[in-house]
């Protein structure tokens, strides 16, 4: 008899807990988006006042690799570190010498 009420108490744990956590994960994103949407548009505002350098490298003479920079910190021929629009903090050294090209993008 013990081990019935034991299993059904346990049933009965775990549908409220899943149903609780669904109503949790509702309730949040009910309650932040609004917040998403303000961070979203301040984002926005302020990208229109912030630089954008496209970087293009050859390292071969057919290969070419294109990035878009918030900020160049460094660029040399062997050397270009800056932060990328994404966010991520970006680098790249080398020993030999490649060519590039920068562009004023806004």
């Amino acid at each position: 008899m013990r081990q019935i009420v034991t299993k059904m108490l346990s049933t009965l744990r775990i549908g409220i807990g899943s149903g609780l956590k669904k109503t949790g994960k509702i309730l949040s994103t009910i309650a932040y988006s609004p917040f998403r949407m303000i961070a979203r548009l301040w984002n926005w505002i302020l990208s229109l006042f912030i630089d954008e350098q496209v970087i293009t490298i050859w390292v071969d003479p057919m290969k070419k690799t294109e990035y878009h920079f918030r900020y160049v910190e460094t660029l040399t021929p062997t050397n270009i570190k800056g932060k990328l629009i994404t966010g991520e903090k970006f680098e790249i050294r080398t020993q030999e010498k490649f060519n590039y090209q920068v562009k004023q993008v806004k």
